[in-house]
């Protein structure tokens, strides 16, 4: 099996190591489930926030080398340890998954398997976010990238005289936060609901794009862009 990962600056391959099989199952749901007093049955508050809860997802790696001395498989696992067992949340770059990357630390380094004659099989988790995240900014003309499946060609930059209406397009599988660039202070109205954004980089919690269209009123005079990496499971 061909492929691997690439994390924390290096590749499975800077340490001779092959890609067996891999595991990366769809992150489960955390569910909300209450019983009320004197009613049948139970009440689901899972998508009480409009979107599923999703729990963090394992990805796990068997992969294969070969060392025939005994103080070198020592030192290769040690190496790989050290690479990836630092206690950090990072970028983990699937050879399969072309434009996405997860985001997780490694939880465990295995020797699954050593048949003491030169083949070592070791068994690499990480514990990762729920969702897969672009590389590819929104908005972005790279064409060579570009899935007609999953990308939407969209405009996140404007100039604005006034006030203006615009359409944004999260096409990923959940709302999200995106980061303000502006020239000017605005105002923003989403459904009816508005939101003040100053001059310069901002990001607030407050002001989301949900999954799907988006139509926004933008009141202000200046340049503003919406930056955002769509998020899929």
């Amino acid at each position: 099996m061909t492929g691997g990962f690439y994390t924390n600056g290096k590749h499975i391959t800077d340490f001779d190591l092959t890609l067996v099989s891999r595991d990366a199952p769809a992150p489960e749901d955390v569910e909300v489930i209450e019983t009320v007093p004197w009613r049948s049955g139970v009440i689901d508050f899972s998508l009480m926030m409009g979107e599923p809860i999703k729990k963090n997802r394992p990805l796990k790696y068997n992969l294969i080398g070969v060392e025939r001395d005994q103080i070198r498989k020592l030192t290769t696992k040690t190496r790989i340890v050290n690479w990836l067992m630092d206690g950090r949340i990072r970028e983990i770059y699937d050879d399969g998954e072309p434009g996405y990357y997860y985001l997780g630390k490694c939880v465990d380094v295995k020797l699954k398997n050593d048949d003491g004659v030169g083949k070592v099989e070791y068994e690499i988790e990480f514990d990762c976010y729920p969702y897969r995240i672009s590389i590819y900014k929104e908005g972005n003309d790279i064409w060579d990238s570009f899935n007609f499946e999953l990308d939407i060609a969209q405009s996140t930059s404007f100039t604005v005289e006034g006030e203006k209406s615009v359409t944004l397009y999260n096409n990923g599988a959940i709302g999200l936060s995106p980061q303000i660039n502006a020239s000017a202070a605005f105002t923003i109205i989403k459904e009816g609901i508005s939101y003040n954004m100053p001059s310069g980089v901002s990001k607030s919690d407050l002001f989301r794009l949900e999954k799907g269209i988006n139509n926004l009123k933008i009141i202000g005079t200046g340049d503003i862009s919406f930056s955002f990496y769509k998020e899929l499971i």
